[in-house]
């Protein structure tokens, strides 16, 4: 039986079982709620009242139950606070009351300075200053139904004058008491996951990597498989390589997921699963190997994907020596390419 057909045969006695798991896993920021608006905040001294946990908004307070946030003014941009509501300061700034223009990948969390009180914002050049004709980022915190701090951010889109705004959207992490990055919507992103340094499932022999490492449970050589790529994936220009190092010198069988698995699979982590497309195997040279290479297909190609679609690649490989379980086969990290047009 070949490299490729023993793989399936391993995929489809597990299916069961990664199954159950794969419904239940997380993406990273599965937290993160997050909602377009796209409603022009009115000229007045009420504003708009937002509703963060609901999405609802309103004209004035006694519309929107539970309101959270409530950007207004009538000239200038004000933004007054609900009980246990705090706009952030930009980071560093000496101001007591000005909420901050945050710059988008900002931490919204429990280390920032929140003003608790009715809170003006600042055009200019400095650092933190809001931009007219331009998005602005505010930070904010708020308590949720759960009485608990819950972090958030909304995006406001400033015309000519201050008094031209618009709420364009916003995201707040769904659990207490963690932070958020200004402008994060939760949407899935390319890049490494499942890994088997421990901080995820446990490797199946107490054989985890290096922290930090970003790689799959150790083999017998003392390394784990780390699957990384470079490119571009685009279904209309695809460069996209993935490219496996850390293996022994042994066949590797590149593979694609449409859902995220997280279960033990011979000496490692399965982490791509659903339905499963072999790319292609290699023979490792120095312990690495890649797909794909001159003559195969893109991966897109070969995949199946199409624009707008998240996948999920892993290398499975053989690992002869008697190391951790009775299988002979370890796995690298997972790998998630999100494909644009």
């Amino acid at each position: 039986m070949n490299l490729g057909s023993r793989l399936s045969s391993h995929l489809v006695a597990a299916a069961a079982a990664a199954a159950a798991l794969v419904s239940v896993a997380p993406e990273a920021d599965a937290g993160i709620v997050y909602r377009t608006y796209n409603t022009v905040i009115p000229a007045n001294i009420d504003g708009l009242y937002v509703n963060v946990e609901t999405g609802v908004t309103g004209a004035t307070g006694g519309v929107t139950p539970g309101w959270d946030i409530n950007p207004y003014g009538a000239t200038a941009l004000q933004f007054f606070a609900a009980t246990g509501t705090g706009y952030m300061r930009f980071p560093g700034s000496a101001a007591t009351t000005v909420a901050g223009n945050l710059v988008a990948g900002t931490s919204v969390d429990a280390t920032g300075s929140f003003a608790a009180a009715t809170t003006a914002v600042t055009f200019g050049a400095a650092a933190g200053n809001w931009q007219l004709n331009a998005v602005n980022i505010v930070g904010f915190r708020f308590n949720a139904a759960d009485g608990l701090p819950h972090y958030g951010w909304a995006r406001i889109q400033v015309g000519a004058a201050a008094n031209v705004r618009t709420l364009l959207d916003a995201g707040f992490q769904d659990i207490a008491n963690t932070g958020i990055n200004a402008g994060d919507t939760g949407a899935p992103t390319s890049g490494a996951y499942c890994f088997g340094d421990g901080s995820g499932t446990a490797c199946p022999c107490a054989n985890n990597s290096a922290a930090g490492s970003g790689a799959g449970c150790l083999n017998s050589l003392g390394s784990g498989g780390l699957l990384g790529s470079t490119g571009v994936a685009s279904i209309a220009a695809d460069t996209a390589v993935l490219a496996g190092s850390g293996m022994p010198n042994s066949f590797a069988l590149y593979y694609q997921g449409t859902a995220i698995a997280n279960s033990t699979f011979g000496d490692g982590l399965r982490c791509a699963g659903g339905s499963v497309v072999r790319l292609g195997t290699k023979s490792n040279v120095g312990g690495a190997s890649q797909y794909p290479v001159a003559g195969d297909q893109s991966i897109s190609v070969r995949g199946g994907a199409a624009a707008g679609d998240t996948r999920y690649y892993q290398v499975w490989y053989r690992n002869g020596a008697v190391f951790c379980n009775a299988e002979t086969f370890n796995l690298s990290n997972g790998y998630r390419l999100v494909w644009a047009p």
